[in-house]
């Protein structure tokens, strides 16, 4: 994939790596008023999104906030990766999505 960022770009590459199916930037709809989201990644076998930190603005950190409370609002699982979970991406990502393959 294109990705954005290179911390988005090392995601991308450890789950190609790791023959994990994942879109990039798949559109994520908020039921309760029909606004769109763009995601960073979806994994359909965890029925899980992905989404990578990046700026920390103010306006990106309002943002972050307000696509975090549509993924609880939906009902829909998030992983939620920073500087420092991608420093240790194979770990994290290891962990993670073994949790999830048990719910």
């Amino acid at each position: 994939h294109y990705v954005r960022s290179k911390n988005e770009q090392l995601v991308d590459n450890w789950l190609y790596h790791h023959n994990i199916c994942h879109a990039y930037e798949l559109l994520v709809v908020d039921k309760r008023n029909g606004k769109e989201y763009i995601n960073d990644f979806y994994l359909p076998q965890y029925k899980l999104f992905i989404e990578v930190g990046g700026l920390e603005t103010p306006e990106y950190l309002q943002r972050k906030e307000q696509k975090i409370e549509v993924y609880r609002a939906n009902n829909l699982k998030l992983l939620q990766m920073t500087d420092k979970e991608i420093k240790s991406l194979d770990d994290f990502l290891r962990r993670s999505l073994s949790a999830y393959r048990n719910i």
